[in-house]
């Protein structure tokens, strides 16, 4: 991120460029079947996509954390609890019988 400072008469404005980043390929040899060769550049060519680009999404799949989408706090620890929760019926009944004297 560069800032850039041009004056235009009695204005000044800062303007703010951004440089994009780019992560280099690497280059990796594999050997698999002619069969299987054939049958993923076709799948490749169906689906507007690479053969390097299936790979590495799959290596990403076995090799990466997957995310949670959309887990709420709540939905991750949902039943992890060990404590017995009474029943909410009689728990209101004995305190309302230990209020007044039931």
């Amino acid at each position: 991120m560069n800032y850039e400072l041009t004056n235009q008469g009695a204005q000044t404005r800062f303007v703010r460029t951004f440089e994009k980043s780019t992560i280099m390929p690497v280059k990796l040899n594999l050997s698999i079947s002619e069969e299987t060769a054939k049958r993923i550049k076709h799948y490749a060519a169906k689906n507007a996509t690479t053969v390097s680009k299936i790979a590495e999404d799959q290596f990403n799949k076995l090799t990466l954390k997957p995310k949670a989408k959309g887990q709420t706090f709540a939905g991750k620890y949902a039943g992890t609890l060990k404590h017995h929760i009474p029943d909410i019926d009689q728990a209101k009944d004995e305190y309302l019988k230990e209020k007044y004297g039931l």
